[in-house]
């Protein structure tokens, strides 16, 4: 059955109710036409009785007879009174007198005592074209009904007879009364029909239209304005509930148009927004001859949060950033949520150098994202990573702008994060490169392209203390890629859990066959890389605990090296599962210690064991004042809270003199030994029998 739309439906009710209410009014018109003419009949009907009770009188003028004999004798004129007179049969006397000359009285009279004339005497001239009827009034309360008639006797007009019928006063008063109740019901019958048509068209045509007009506004998506509620019948309900409608269908339709333009999350201005607001300013730019920029800004590990602390924490976490976002912008910037963990920032206005205020200003929002978050108890830390792109330098539409910013966005994350980059040409080329890999990787674990070299940590006296198992990919096309190439590339999916069990699994294997066939020395530990999604996953802790039964490795010999992002995203899942895995004996250290926000605040509650100073700080150590002052306060914060140092990245004696004066016992780098794989490891660096002894040849 086909739907009807509402107001269709009104339309519809209107129609029937113009049909019926015409229907009513044809009725009592022909009630009021019936009634009227059955009452004339009445009317006529009594008039003929009063007619037949009034006093009649007849002269015959001119009949030019001279004596009473001749009338008496004159059979043919008294054939013709009763011809012309309709008189009844039952006529008792025809009286002739002679008046003056020439005239004649006729008296007629019956034995019914009436009159003589018919009921159909007043109409006369309608059966006889010869016969003129006159009415007229006689002073006060009197009419006469007056029927005049030319005589013919042997063809010849002998005169003319007049019969004059008079009523009485009483007689026309009941006429008259009756003729009032005639017009009086005539009157309301009237009156009837237009009020009630009236109150038809208020109480139901005009309700029911307004509706319909309603309805039919609704339907093509525009609430129009609130019915008047002017009854409370079954159509003042109705208005009612459609106002009730209408208010809902507006704050809908508000809610929708929104949402088509801003984020339902973080109320954001959306996509579709920023595309707009981007093209006008690309078009100002042009006019203006001036540069703009676009930064595209990405959440760190933000799938990590909802992965550990669920979606519900996630989204509570992006409308705080959103918040920040918005705090700290120009009254000229414009801020949207792009996606996901994603947003869009669009500076505009900006004088002087563009390039330069972008970095200012993405360095200043870098800042913000990475305070703390608190929700009642839980504190989370997180960092994030900016690209940037200048238009219409790089990008003469939308959609290249984007992309471009895009692109200068995954070269901060993959250059390590927490960082701002801005788009040149060049990153093009590294991008394709990397979404080469990014499609290969699978086929590289699966085809088994991946190994593992060592290098070796050693103290002061170059004597070995652990090694470090660091992941190489033998790619068939690209060659020997290093793990920076890569692993930013992994961690941007669920690869990086199947490659980080293979590389723990890897190495304790190894590790435990140079212990038990080497003969490694007990004191010689194993490092692994724990990326935070491999940590954060659930079957993690289960995963080590299991190593023992597979591998034969002694878990009091595992150290695993995490960064600081581990430690931003469920701080106290992080500390709960260190210290379970603590408890089975695996040690921890705290890799490029120094590049975060938030590790400080957390090492008396770690079951951390050393510290490892970035080899970004390493590295000019020796020429930056900032640099040493770093080191020296992270020195001087480890040896406090009772930890080891291990320094990676040496590569000149310089640089180990320097940590060497301020009591740094454990080094790594390539002045001491460069990675190698298995085979050479063992054949280079473990002497037989002592296995204690870093050679000194590279």
């Amino acid at each position: 059955m086909p739907i009807i739309a509402p107001h269709r439906l009104l339309s519809r009710l209107s129609l029937s109710v113009k049909i019926v209410g015409s229907i009513a009014v044809v009725v009592l018109l022909v009630v009021s036409v019936i009634g009227y003419y059955s009452v004339s009949r009445v009317q006529s009907a009594l008039e003929d009785v009063y007619i037949e009770k009034s006093r009649t009188t007849a002269r015959l003028l001119d009949a030019g007879i001279r004596n009473q004999s001749d009338v008496e004798n004159s059979g043919e004129l008294f054939d013709f009174l009763q011809r012309h007179l309709w008189l009844e049969p039952d006529i008792r006397s025809i009286d002739l007198n002679l008046v003056g000359s020439g005239g004649l009285y006729v008296a007629v009279s019956t034995d019914s005592n009436r009159t003589g004339i018919s009921a159909d005497a007043k109409n006369l001239h309608a059966y006889r074209e010869d016969v003129l009827a006159q009415e007229f009034l006689v002073g006060e309360g009197s009419r006469i009904l007056r029927l005049i008639t030319p005589i013919h006797i042997a063809r010849r007009q002998i005169g003319t007879f007049q019969l004059d019928m008079s009523l009485d006063k009483v007689d026309r008063e009941v006429l008259a009364t009756l003729s009032s109740l005639i017009a009086g019901y005539v009157a309301i019958v009237t009156s009837v029909i237009i009020l009630g048509f009236l109150l038809l068209r208020r109480t139901v045509l005009k309700p029911v239209k307004s509706l319909e007009r309603g309805m039919k506004t609704m339907s093509d998506g525009d609430p129009g304005q609130p019915l008047e509620v002017t009854s409370g019948d079954e159509l003042g309900r109705l208005a009612q509930a459609f106002n009730r409608m209408r208010g809902d269908l507006r704050k809908s339709s508000e809610k929708i148009e929104h949402l088509a333009f801003h984020d339902a999350l973080t109320g954001l201005p959306n996509r579709r927004v920023l595309q707009d607001r981007l093209e006008l300013e690309l078009a100002r730019c042009r006019r203006e001859k001036r540069e703009g920029a676009l930064l595209y800004v990405d959440i760190d590990h933000f799938k990590d949060i909802n992965d550990s602390l669920g979606h519900n924490m996630g989204d509570r976490l992006l409308r705080q950033i959103s918040l920040r976002l918005q705090e700290h912008l120009r009254a000229s910037d414009s801020v949207s949520r792009f996606g996901g963990d994603e947003f869009v920032l669009l500076l505009g206005e900006i004088d002087g150098d563009v390039r330069a205020e972008a970095v200012v200003v993405a360095e200043k929002l870098l800042s913000q994202i990475a305070e703390e978050y608190r929700f009642g108890d839980q504190t989370i830390h997180i960092t994030a990573s900016i690209g940037f792109c200048l238009f219409p330098q790089y990008g003469d539409n939308t959609d290249t702008i984007i992309y471009n910013a895009d692109t200068a966005l995954y070269h901060s994350k993959s250059s390590g994060r927490n960082r701002v980059s801005a788009f040149e040409r060049s990153m093009e080329l590294k991008l394709q490169s990397q979404s080469v890999l990014r499609c290969e990787l699978k086929k590289g674990i699966e085809r088994k392209q991946f190994f593992l070299e060592y290098q070796a940590q050693c103290d002061s006296g170059r004597r070995l203390t652990g090694v470090e198992a660091l992941i190489r990919w033998r790619h068939p096309q690209q060659g020997l890629l290093m793990p920076d190439e890569f692993i930013p590339i992994a961690e941007e999916s669920d690869l990086i859990c199947r490659i980080g069990e293979w590389v723990l699994h890897q190495a304790c294997l190894e590790f435990s066959r140079w212990t038990r066939e080497e003969g490694l020395d007990d004191r010689v530990t194993l490092s692994v890389n724990v990326s935070p999604r491999q940590f954060h996953s659930p079957g993690f802790v289960d995963g080590v605990r299991q190593i023992p039964g597979a591998t034969r490795m002694d878990l009091n010999r595992l150290e695993l090296e995490v960064t600081e992002g581990t430690l931003l995203v469920d701080s106290d899942g992080v500390i709960y599962k260190m210290h379970e895995l603590s408890n089975l004996g695996v040690k921890f250290s705290l890799d490029d210690f120094g590049t975060g926000y938030s590790s400080l605040s957390y090492l008396k509650r770690l079951p951390v064991s050393s510290l490892k100073i970035d080899r970004s700080f390493v590295e000019d150590v020796c020429n930056s004042d900032d640099d040493a002052a770093i080191v020296e306060t992270i020195l001087n914060m480890a040896h406090q809270y009772g930890l080891g140092v291990v320094v990676e990245g040496v590569e000149t004696e310089e640089q180990r003199k320097f940590f060497s004066i301020r009591g740094c016992q454990i080094y790594q780098g390539n002045l001491f030994n460069r990675p190698m794989n298995a085979d050479k490891f063992v054949r280079n660096q473990l002497n037989s029998g002592a296995g204690v002894v870093i050679s000194e040849s590279l």
